[in-house]
């Protein structure tokens, strides 16, 4: 099948282009991009070079995919990449960075999407089915895991670790890791409310499952010796089931502490 593509595109002659690609107006393409079957890249959007872009995708008009990373120690020389999967849709003007260090990699998986005028930095590791939504600014070397949901205007601190389904509500300033599974509340700094149970149940989780995150979860927030014991105590536990190992191995591998809950 034969590609659409607008007569007022620029398309350097280093891009590939896969079939069945639509490119529109004004959209230009820069140095060595690779764009997959049935993308659609929107008007007036500017995808830099080093990037590469899966199957499937929409981009939006006015999106910007690989720009340089905004870290001032930045030699502009450098060769780093901007990874986005399949399936994904970028709506308009968000922008996301490529990596700031040679041959390093800022990752967007599958079947995200990426709402108006989102940014995600450089480094940064976004992991299948995640939702960051319009104003939501993701700092450097952040991985989101697996269906995480960032809301409207949040901000989140570089080098912070997003669980799995987990849901930051509006305006929220995250500054330390939010635990697997859980919901923060609205506006400052964030705090940790409860499970995201409808993300969890959207998602097709059991109630055993969901029971089992709850107690590990609480088991945690309700531990008054250190992590290294907490550790001690359940990292090699064989009993646990999937949901809490995770949970036990994101707290071992925390950088910026957990997130406390609201008391």
């Amino acid at each position: 099948m034969s590609n659409n593509i607008h007569p007022t595109a620029i398309i350097s002659n280093s891009a590939k282009i896969g079939e069945n690609v639509t490119i529109a107006p004004y959209a230009i393409i820069e140095g060595e991009v690779s764009i997959g079957d049935n993308t659609t890249i929107g008007a007036h959007s500017i995808i830099k070079e080093y990037t590469t872009i899966g199957k499937n995708n929409i981009i939006h008009d006015g999106a910007i995919l690989g720009n340089l990373p905004q870290d001032i120690s930045f030699d502009k020389k450098t060769i780093s990449f901007l990874e986005i999967g399949d399936n994904n849709e970028i709506r308009e003007f968000a922008n996301i960075h490529r990596a700031s260090k040679e041959n390093a990699k800022t990752i967007i998986k599958n079947n995200c999407y990426i709402m108006a005028t989102g940014h995600i930095a450089h480094d940064c590791e976004v992991h299948d089915n995640v939702v960051i939504c319009n104003g939501a600014l993701v700092a450097g070397y952040v991985r989101v895991e697996r269906g995480a949901f960032i809301s409207g205007n949040c901000v989140v601190h570089q080098f912070c670790a997003i669980g799995e389904y987990a849901m930051i509500g509006g305006l929220c300033a995250v500054s330390r890791d939010i635990l697997p599974y859980a919901l923060t509340g609205h506006g400052e700094a964030a705090i940790v409310y409860k499970l995201n149970l409808v993300g969890m149940r959207r998602a097709g989780f059991t109630s055993e499952e969901i029971s089992e995150a709850e107690n590990m979860c609480n088991t945690w927030y309700n531990w008054n010796k250190t992590k290294q014991e907490f550790l001690d105590l359940y990292l090699n536990d064989d009993s646990l089931g999937k949901i809490s190992k995770h949970i036990v191995e994101f707290i071992q591998n925390s950088k910026r502490g957990i997130t406390p809950k609201k008391s």
